[in-house]
């Protein structure tokens, strides 16, 4: 599988730091990838065999997820790297993936109870929920 560019660098290596995200980058896409194949073959009942056209296919799909996650999204590499899978699925499946800007996150507060946090106007702010009433917020 090529995904070398003409230029001879990965169309994603501006988008991590170092050598060693690169190389875990090229090893999360291929067991991505490989991953995609085997619940295809969970799902239709099949063993599927993947062929170079697919692969590529699904390459493309990862590299472009890649950089809408990074670059679009500005999550971070490791939450990139978690989120990649299901966008990748999403893709082949034909359903759509609409990921939030890293600036909207999920969270559990300190005392195990989930907050949402938000970044607004540089300011940023956080909600708890009160444990007894989920959809009730509790301001801090």
């Amino acid at each position: 599988m090529e995904i070398i560019t003409k230029s001879g660098e990965l169309p994603f290596a501006d988008l991590v730091n170092n050598q060693d995200d690169l190389a875990l980058v090229a090893r999360h896409m291929q067991g991505t990838i490989w991953n995609s194949f085997n619940i295809d073959s969970i799902v239709t009942l099949n063993p599927i065999r993947p062929t170079e056209s697919e692969t590529k296919r699904r390459a493309q799909m990862y590299i472009k997820w890649f950089g809408i996650l990074r670059r679009d999204c500005q999550y971070s590499l490791e939450k990139t790297l978690d989120m990649l899978p299901h966008a990748l699925r999403c893709e082949i499946d034909g359903t759509p993936y609409e990921p939030r800007p890293a600036e909207e996150s999920w969270g559990v507060s300190g005392k195990g109870r989930p907050m949402v946090a938000s970044l607004d106007d540089d300011t940023f702010k956080s909600e708890q929920t009160d444990p007894s009433d989920p959809g009730k917020r509790i301001g801090t």
